[in-house]
């Protein structure tokens, strides 16, 4: 009897000595699962940062390219007026250089 009492008091020690060993894994696992949850949270919320900034810099593209376009009216005009300023003074080179000769001819007639 008393070896049988043995048997079971030992049986009964290796039966909790897996207990401890799985709780002990449980515990591990759901620590494991908490820093997932937290890493995850962590991610989930950068992205959510990030999704709700995507758009600002699509606008802020749309304002580029506005500005652009603006730059390019501004110089297109501007050379166009270059044009005309240089087309004035090849104009008034030209009057005054007839002009010239001619009171040029008159001065020498006199």
């Amino acid at each position: 009897m008393q070896n049988f009492n043995n048997e079971i008091v030992k049986a009964l020690e290796d039966i909790k000595g897996r207990r401890d060993e799985v709780s002990a894994e449980i515990s591990r696992q759901q620590e494991e699962k908490e820093a997932l949850e937290q890493q995850i949270a962590a991610l989930s919320s950068k992205l959510t940062a990030l999704n709700s900034t995507a758009a600002q810099p699509l606008e802020s593209i749309a304002e580029h390219v506005q500005l652009r376009d603006t730059y390019d009216k501004t110089i297109a005009e501007s050379e166009s007026a270059y044009v005309k300023i240089l087309e004035s003074s090849q104009t008034l080179l030209h009057v005054l250089k007839r002009e010239g000769a001619t009171l040029t001819r008159r001065s020498f007639k006199s």
